[in-house]
C-alpha cells in the first residue's frame, strides 16, 4: 500500500496504543484522526489494514468471554435499573429534537464491512431504553465495531439520506442519547461517510432492481399483445386501441427513450426470431423435397435422371401431394433441382472416378505381369527360347511383332496403346545400365588378374585364372541381409554355370576378334614366307647348293626386301626352304635312277648306235631340263618385279 499524500509524523501518545499483525495505531495531533504504522515495513497508512482490524476482532471476541468482563456483566444483571448488554446494541432514542451546533470538518476514513458483505448498521437490534447515565457506562464497554454500528443505527433510524450534508445530518441526530457512543467528531463523521455510501449503495440496487423488472414487464406487456408483430412502428404502440398505454407496466418505465430502446430490441428479437423460423421451415421443406427426388418410388412414373430439364417435369413434381402441401416457391423449387442435379453429377464423377481407378489398377497389374514376362526373356538361357532372349540390340520395331500372342500384352495394348513400348523401353534401359555395371566390374576383375585373351583361350581357362581375384573382390563388399548387385556378380563368376550372358558374351567377342587378329598375321606371315622362299629360288636350286649356311645367304640375300620383310623369322624360313629342296633333290635323283634302270646297256656293236641315240636323248633331256629351269627363274624374276612394282605402286598412294 502506498503513503498517503500527507503523512503524519508518528508520535508518542499519552495512552497506551494498540498493536496488532505488527500494525501499530496512532491518532494525528490536529485532526485526531487515526493512521495507522507498521514496526518493519515503516509504511504510514491512514485507512486500517486488513491484517489489524482481522486481529482486533479477534481480541475484541476473546474479551466477551474473559471471567473479569462476564462478572462484571452479572452484577449489572443484578441491577434493577440497568440493561443487560449481551451482543445485541441498545436502540437509540432519536425523537429529542436537534440543537444547532458548528463543527470543523475534518477528513474521513471508511470501516471494513464484515466478512459475510452485511454492513454493520445491518447489524443493530433494538434494546431496551435505559437511563443515559446507564447508557454512558454501556457505550464505554462497547468495542468500537459495536459504537460505529450503533451511531450508523442512530442515522438510519433519524432519516439521513445519501446526499445530505454531515452538518444537516448533524441537526438530526445531535440531541439523541447515541451521539455520544463515538467520542471524537472524526469517528462520527467517518461512520457517517460509510453509512451514506452504504445507503446510497443500497438504493442504487433496489432502483436497478425496480428498473430491471419494469424492463422485464414492459417486454412481457409488448410480447402478450397480438396487435405488436415485427412490422409494428413506435407510433402504432400509441394507439389506445391496443391498450399498451394504460396498462401500469408501461407507466412503471417512465423515460420515454428508454421505453423506445426496449421497443426498438424487443422489435429485433422478434425480427431475427421470425426470419430464424423460416429459415428452419425453408430447410425442413428442402429436405422434404429433396428426399423426394432421391427416391424413385414416390414419382415412378416422372424418371429424374442427370439429363432431365426442370421445365420438363416441374408440373409432375409439384403434382404429388406432399409437395403441394408445402406451398414452395418457384425459385426454391428451382435451386433445389439444382442441387439435386448437382448431387447426381457429383454421384456420376465419383462413379467414373473409381471407374478410372479400377481401370488404372488392372494397367497397374498388366503393366506388372508384361515387364515380368520381358525380364524373363531378358535373363532366360534356355537354348529353345534363345531366338526369343531380348539383347541390348533388340528394339521394339523388331520384337513387337512377337507379343502378338502373348495375352496379357493385348489386353494391356487395348487399355493403353502406348504403355507396351514405355514398358519395353524401360526394361531395355534397365538392362543397358546392368551390362554396363557387369562391363565396369569385369574390367577391373580383368585388370586385377592381369588376363589377356588369346586366339587359343577357352572360358574355363579364363574362369579359373581369375578365380582367386573374384574371391578376394567379394571379400571386400560388407554382407549384408541382401546381397548388392556387385555381391551377387561376382559370386556368378566363381561357378561356370552360373556365368552371366554378359561375360560369355564379352569372352567370346574378345576370342573372336583375337583368334581374326592371329589369322590376319599369320596369312600375312605365310605370304612373306612365300615371298622368301621365291627370292631364295633365285639363288639356291640346285643340289650343291644344298650346303649353303645361313651365314652365306644371309650375305647374298640381306639387302633384299623379301628378307627385311620377315626379320627374325628370315632363319627358319630359309632352314624350311634347304629341307625342301633337299627333299626335291632326293626325289629327282629316285627319277632319275628309275629311268637308269629301265633302259638296257647295248650287247654288240650295233648295239651302240642306239647307246649314242640314249645319251643324246639323256643331254637333249638335261638341256630341257636346265631351260625349264631357267624359265622359271625368269617367270619367278617376273613376278617378283611385278609384286614389287605393286608395292611400289601402292606405297606412291598411300598419304603422307
Amino acid at each position: 500500500m502506498s503513503h498517503p499524500n500527507n503523512n503524519p509524523t508518528v508520535q508518542q501518545q499519552p495512552e497506551e496504543p494498540l498493536t496488532y499483525a505488527n500494525w501499530t495505531e496512532y491518532f494525528d495531533d490536529d485532526s485526531g484522526k487515526p493512521y495507522y504504522h507498521h514496526s518493519e515495513t515503516k509504511e504510514c497508512v491512514w485507512e486500517a489494514p486488513e491484517a489489524f482490524r482481522v486481529e482486533k476482532a479477534r481480541a475484541d471476541v476473546k474479551k466477551l468471554f474473559d471471567p473479569l468482563q462476564q462478572q462484571q456483566r452479572v452484577v449489572e444483571k443484578e441491577q434493577p435499573d440497568s440493561t443487560s448488554v449481551d451482543d445485541t446494541l441498545p436502540e437509540v432514542d432519536t425523537t429529542t429534537p436537534p440543537a444547532s451546533t458548528s463543527t470543523k470538518s475534518e477528513p474521513t476514513a471508511p470501516t471494513p464491512e464484515r466478512k459475510d458483505g452485511s454492513s454493520e448498521t445491518a447489524a443493530v437490534a433494538p434494546v431496551p431504553v435505559v437511563p443515559v447515565e446507564n447508557l454512558e457506562e454501556t457505550y464505554k464497554k462497547m468495542t468500537q465495531s459495536e459504537k460505529v454500528a450503533t451511531f450508523k443505527a442512530l442515522l438510519k433510524s433519524s432519516g439521513v439520506m445519501p446526499k445530505m450534508k454531515w452538518n444537516e445530518a448533524m441537526k438530526l441526530v445531535v440531541n439523541a442519547p447515541a451521539w455520544k457512543v463515538l467520542s471524537s467528531v472524526g469517528e462520527k463523521k467517518q461512520a457517517f461517510a460509510e453509512f451514506t455510501t452504504q445507503l446510497a449503495n443500497e438504493l442504487n440496487v433496489e432502483k436497478r432492481r425496480k428498473q430491471k423488472t419494469a424492463r422485464e414487464n414492459f417486454l412481457k406487456l409488448l410480447a402478450g399483445n397480438d396487435g405488436v408483430t415485427s412490422q409494428t412502428r413506435w407510433g402504432d404502440l400509441l394507439d389506445e386501441s391496443l391498450g399498451l398505454v394504460t396498462d401500469d407496466r408501461w407507466k412503471d418505465v417512465e423515460d420515454d427513450t428508454e421505453r423506445r430502446d426496449l421497443f426498438s430490441t424487443y422489435i429485433a428479437d422478434l425480427s431475427r426470431n421470425e426470419r430464424e423460423f423460416k429459415r428452419q421451415q425453408r430447410d425442413a421443406h428442402r429436405r422434404t423435397f429433396l428426399a423426394y427426388l432421391r427416391d424413385p418410388a414416390q414419382h415412378p412414373d416422372v424418371p429424374v435422371t442427370i439429363a432431365t430439364k426442370l421445365h420438363e417435369v416441374r408440373d409432375q413434381l409439384l403434382a404429388h401431394e406432399s409437395i403441394q402441401a408445402l406451398e414452395l416457391h418457384r425459385a426454391d423449387v428451382q435451386e433445389w433441382f439444382n442441387e439435386y442435379m448437382d448431387e447426381l453429377r457429383h454421384d456420376e464423377e465419383l462413379k467414373k472416378r473409381e471407374e478410372r481407378l479400377q481401370l488404372r489398377k488392372r494397367e497397374d497389374e498388366l503393366a506388372a505381369a508384361f515387364k515380368a514376362f520381358l525380364l524373363q526373356e531378358v535373363l532366360s538361357i534356355n537354348p529353345k527360347v534363345a531366338a526369343k532372349r531380348l539383347t541390348t540390340a533388340s528394339r521394339w520395331r523388331e520384337c513387337w511383332a512377337g507379343y502378338e500372342a502373348n495375352a496379357t500384352y493385348c489386353e494391356l495394348k487395348k487399355l493403353h496403346s502406348g504403355m507396351p513400348r514405355d514398358i519395353f523401353e524401360g526394361v531395355m534401359d534397365r538392362l543397358h545400365d546392368a551390362l554396363r555395371d557387369e562391363r565396369s566390374w569385369l574390367k577391373h576383375v580383368v585388370a586385377r588378374a592381369e588376363f589377356v585373351v588369346k586366339y587359343n583361350s577357352t572360358l574355363s581357362l579364363f574362369l579359373q585364372h581369375i578365380h582367386d581375384t573374384v574371391a578376394k573382390l567379394g571379400l571386400e563388399d560388407e554382407p549384408g541381409a541382401v546381397p548388392t548387385p556387385r555381391q551377387s556378380f561376382f559370386a556368378s563368376l566363381l561357378d561356370e554355370a552360373t556365368v552371366p550372358p554378359s561375360v560369355v558374351e564379352w569372352f567370346q567377342g574378345a576370342h573372336a576378334r583375337e583368334l581374326e587378329r592371329y589369322q590376319r598375321m599369320e596369312s600375312e606371315r605365310i605370304k612373306k614366307v612365300e615371298a622368301f622362299e621365291e627370292m631364295l629360288m633365285e639363288y639356291y636350286f640346285r643340289s650343291d647348293h644344298l650346303t649353303t649356311s645361313w651365314d652365306q645367304a644371309r650375305v647374298e640375300v640381306q639387302h633384299r626386301s623379301a628378307y627385311r620383310a620377315l626379320d627374325d623369322g628370315a632363319e627358319v624360313a630359309f632352314q624350311q626352304y634347304m629341307q625342301k629342296l633337299q627333299k626335291k633333290m632326293e626325289s629327282l635323283t629316285k627319277s632319275r635312277k628309275t629311268v637308269d634302270a629301265t633302259e638296257q646297256p647295248p650287247a654288240t656293236d650295233e648295239a651302240r648306235p642306239t647307246s649314242r641315240s640314249t645319251s643324246r636323248s639323256n643331254k637333249k633331256k638335261k638341256r630341257d631340263d636346265r631351260s625349264r629351269s631357267e624359265e622359271d627363274r625368269k617367270r619367278s624374276k617376273k613376278s617378283s618385279s611385278k609384286k614389287s612394282a605393286k608395292k611400289k605402286h601402292k606405297r606412291s598412294r598411300s598419304p603422307p
